[in-house]
């Protein structure tokens, strides 16, 4: 299989040091260790966590999520945790990583605590131990031990796994049409096809945490079909490969090799239609129409155009036609004020984050007399 620890862990332990957090917990020694071989290709290896605890009423075992760094993009988990953070060159998987910890020897009164961290090769860096994390005692106690110095160690790796999205179907498509993409596995150096890779795949509105999605798994060429979600609409389709963890909840599946493309699918439109065509100079024009489907956050804008260039003007008012708005599209008002003389107008429709390309209608005249 791709996932298998490889050799054993050469094991760093931070010189004897004691902390405390809140009423009685105490931090006594951390060790952290890595795969002594390189890490090529898919292959899984494990940063390995020993933290030596003690409390006289026994350290607590949580069942609520904690995070301990705030930000929307960082992981959490139970604790007894620790939290892991990784310099190096690559970008494609995680560079902090929070893992709950098992006690594996003695007693929660006295014992030690261990993690087992799964990384691959485009997580090579050093990493350290940046927090150890516990369950909050007592009112307003602390929850974080900023541990001794812990000497860092380094995850070696090359030809990392990369992972890409290539539409299958020409795009763009009339909205609602069925949307098929090849999810591509491939080693970064030597673009050898990785088969048997379970990916998440997501269609979703940004690169911001989010579920797993549905799971595929890539055949021998490295390549697997994902058909686009009707019912889940989206600009971006983010695609992470899970090495463990609790794939349910948002924040703890732990993930290696990861990306997110921009898509735009479906082909955008909107429409317009002026209550008057001729009006006294400086007066309002009420213009309407519709911008289609996929436009939850969709803001027409009205443009005149002065010389050669397209110029924004106008405030205007969208609205959501009832149903699901990825389906029933969004009606819009907007003012028009134009100067004597002709004046060309157009509305323009932005992409939208659930995944409509830019959109115009033809130039339309209003006379102000």
């Amino acid at each position: 299989m791709l996932a298998a620890s490889l050799l054993l862990p050469l094991t760093l332990v931070a010189p004897h040091a004691e902390a405390d957090t809140s009423e009685g917990t105490r931090l006594h020694e951390v060790a952290l260790s890595a795969p002594t071989a390189p890490l090529t290709g898919a292959h899984v290896g494990h940063l390995s966590v020993s933290v030596h605890l003690s409390n006289p009423a026994g350290v607590r075992v949580g069942t609520a999520l904690q995070q301990l760094e705030a930000g929307d993009e960082q992981p959490t988990s139970t604790c007894p945790c620790v939290r892991l953070v990784r310099s190096g060159p690559l970008e494609i998987a995680s560079s902090d990583l929070q893992a709950p910890l098992q006690l594996s020897a003695g007693t929660p009164v006295d014992g030690t605590w261990t993690a087992q961290v799964p990384v691959t090769a485009a997580q090579a860096g050093t990493w350290h131990v940046e927090t150890v994390g516990i369950v909050p005692e007592g009112d307003g106690g602390d929850n974080r031990f900023d541990p001794p110095p812990v000497p860092p160690v380094v995850v070696r790796g090359s030809d990392p796994v990369v992972l890409s999205l290539v539409p299958a179907t020409r795009l763009p498509v009339k909205a609602g049409s069925p949307v098929v993409y090849r999810v591509v596995a491939r080693t970064r150096d030597t673009h050898r096809p990785v088969p048997g890779l379970r990916i998440g795949v997501l269609a979703w509105e940004y690169c911001d945490p989010h579920p797993w999605g549905t799971f595929v798994r890539t055949g021998v060429d490295g390549t697997v079909r994902w058909a686009y979600p009707r019912s889940r609409p989206g600009s971006s389709v983010v695609l992470r490969r899970p090495l463990g963890g609790d794939e349910s909840v948002v924040g703890t599946g732990r993930r290696g090799e990861q990306t997110c493309s921009p898509v735009a699918p479906y082909a955008g439109s909107v429409t317009a239609r002026a209550a008057r065509t001729s009006v006294r100079a400086g007066t309002d024009v009420a213009i309407t129409g519709r911008a289609g489907w996929a436009c939850r956050d969709a803001r027409p804008q009205l443009q005149r155009k002065v010389g050669r260039a397209w110029r924004a003007v106008g405030r205007t008012q969208v609205h959501l036609q009832r149903g699901p708005e990825w389906l029933a599209g969004c009606t819009y008002r907007v003012l028009a004020t134009p100067h004597a003389g002709t004046n060309v107008y157009r509305v323009r429709q932005p992409p939208t984050a659930y995944g409509s390309r830019a959109a115009s209608t033809r130039a339309f005249h209003l006379t102000g007399r």
